[in-house]
């Protein structure tokens, strides 16, 4: 009885050291950010993040938070997370020299693969030693000159789109995964509803990494669950490819170019390492690519004098060939790259947080220090409409798809400035690999359909059902869009 009585005492004080110690670590975090403004609920807690992340817009909640406190530059949206405004400290954060580490919630993006356990992508990793490693063997893979390697392939598509848009015209959707502009855009077959479902479980899982490790990578769980379908799909391609000699296999596409960097370090190459590859590629580069294209033509549409001026300088521009070459399209067509620019701004793909973790020893943002270990993410939705840097000459309202504010009247230090600060494409060391094709495919595609088709809208009133999370993913009805070919 004297040991049963023993035992439950040393449980109790157990229980009761816990429950103190986790008080102190939520009080400790609590207060070491207390000087930073935000809703009190996500200073306590990481479960606020998580519903705003689930259940709302993430984009509209951080520009209200910053109309909320429109003094501050830093908005605390964790325990340990701040949001940050401040255009100064883009470098600092996501600059090429020295940049801070990517953050726990990059964990969920990688792929946990059956017998392999979890993979990082280029995009999950968060180990810079490793992924310099990767860059050096493929970063020319996505380079300009590769891009013109390979361009025969996206006219490939291209002519397969334009085919397939004008025998299923005149009334098409723009949108939907199983239409022409999705599907043809996706080059790789099958892929992209399992896109939307990995950014939808980024999206959902972020603010709670650990946990999201916990349910989906624990070995003992992982054995019970169903792979992803996107998942499986790319694994089946890397073995399809293997049996045929890999690199050595004569087709000249990426999934060739990561088996020749393969050879040349197996054990970084691995095939597992591959397939990761090939879902970075689909989640970062296709998927993202067929919505920033609807997005763009929305926009376009709803706006008849900036379609009839992209219209204009397309009908002018002297092309050797069609669809027009990447390099002349770039050259020829400056007011079609700024409705670019301008779509990813006024309506951004990548709208979610892309967090950094402070590094030891702490630094100053905003003029404010922040202790090492604080996840900080740049509010994209607040600096993309700061007036100082997008209106800086008070014509242009930041609130307007207005192309033009991208081209008048603006020297090379603000071109550049609103480049970086628009985060279309990240920043710095961990930029995206892929923005040389993705520019070649949103620049040869509109330009191309824009040739061979007078489009416009079903409903000149329609509004685009766009779902906010980590990224922007067009829903519901789609685009509806009538098509008429030029003689």
């Amino acid at each position: 009885m004297f040991i049963y009585g023993h035992c439950l005492n040393v449980l109790d004080l157990t229980a009761a050291a816990l429950l103190l110690f986790t008080l102190a670590a939520v009080i400790r975090r609590h207060l070491a950010l207390r000087h930073i403004p935000g809703p009190f609920l996500a200073s306590l807690t990481d479960i606020w993040l998580l519903c705003v992340m689930r259940f709302g817009d993430y984009r509209q909640t951080t520009a209200s938070l910053a109309a909320r406190y429109p003094n501050s530059k830093l908005i605390r949206y964790g325990p340990h997370r701040v949001l940050f405004s401040d255009q100064h400290a883009i470098p600092l954060v996501y600059g090429t020299t020295k940049p801070f580490p990517k953050a726990a919630s990059y964990n969920t993006v990688s792929p946990y693969i059956p017998g392999r356990g979890v993979v990082s992508t280029l995009l999950s990793s968060r180990d810079e030693t490793q992924i310099s490693a990767i860059k050096r063997h493929i970063a020319h893979v996505f380079s300009t000159t590769a891009v013109l390697e390979f361009e025969h392939h996206i006219d490939d598509s291209i002519t397969q789109l334009l085919a397939a848009l004008a025998s299923a015209g005149p009334q098409v959707n723009l949108q939907h995964d199983d239409t022409p502009l999705a599907s043809r855009t996706a080059a790789v077959a099958d892929t992209s509803r399992g896109g939307q479902i990995r950014f939808a479980h980024w999206n959902n899982w972020l603010a709670a990494p650990y946990l999201e490790s916990l349910v989906f990578k624990n070995p003992l769980l992982a054995h019970f669950a169903r792979p992803e379908l996107i998942t499986t799909i790319a694994a089946k391609r890397v073995v399809e490819r293997t049996e045929k000699g890999g690199a050595a296999f004569a087709h000249a596409d990426l999934l060739d170019r990561f088996f020749q960097a393969q050879q040349k370090d197996p054990e970084l190459f691995s095939n597992p390492r591959i397939v990761a590859l090939a879902l970075a590629v689909v989640h970062g580069g296709t998927e993202t690519t067929a919505h920033s294209l609807t997005i763009l033509f929305y926009l376009l549409l709803r706006h008849p004098k900036s379609l009839a001026r992209v219209q204009q300088e397309i009908g002018e521009a002297t092309f050797s060939r069609f669809p027009p070459p990447y390099t002349e399209a770039a050259n020829q067509l400056p007011y079609l790259e700024a409705c670019i620019k301008e779509a990813q701004r006024v309506q951004p793909l990548q709208s979610g947080p892309t967090e950094r973790e402070v590094p030891v020893g702490g630094v100053a943002i905003a003029g404010t220090f922040l202790p090492g270990g604080t996840v900080v993410s740049l509010n994209k939705a607040a600096l993309q409409l700061d007036r100082s840097v997008f209106d800086p000459h008070d014509r242009y309202d930041v609130h307007e798809f207005l192309p033009e504010r991208w081209l008048d009247g603006i020297d090379a230090a603000q071109a550049s400035l609103m480049n970086r600060t628009n985060f279309a494409f990240s920043h710095g060391k961990r930029v995206c690999l892929g923005v040389h094709l993705a520019w070649a495919e949103m620049l040869k595609v509109t330009a191309s359909l824009l040739m061979r088709f007078e489009v416009q809208l079903v409903d000149p009133g329609c509004r685009l059902e766009v779902k906010r999370g980590m990224t922007a993913i067009v829903t519901g009805r789609g685009l509806p869009v009538l098509l008429r070919e030029r003689v």
